[in-house]
C-alpha cells in the first residue's frame, strides 16, 4: 500500500491507434485474485499524467460510458 508507481496502459479501441495513458500514482488497493496464481488486482491513485493521458483516458471513458 501506497508504495510509488509508474504505468503505461493500452487503452482499447476498434482500430489501429491504440493510446497509452502513462503516469505515476501510488497503490491504494491490492488483492489476491487466486491463492493459486500470482496474479494481484491493483488500484492507483493516479498523481501526474504524461502528455496527452488525461485527454486520451477522457475521450476513452466517454465513448465507453456515453
Amino acid at each position: 500500500m501506497m508504495t510509488r508507481v509508474k504505468f503505461e496502459i493500452e487503452l482499447p479501441t476498434e482500430g489501429d491507434d491504440s493510446p497509452q495513458v502513462s503516469g505515476e500514482g501510488a497503490v491504494v488497493r491490492c488483492e489476491r485474485l487466486s491463492p493459486t496464481l500470482g496474479h494481484y488486482e491493483v488500484a492507483v491513485f493516479f498523481q501526474h499524467l504524461n502528455g496527452n493521458s488525461l485527454r486520451d483516458l477522457k475521450d476513452y471513458l466517454a465513448r465507453v460510458f456515453d
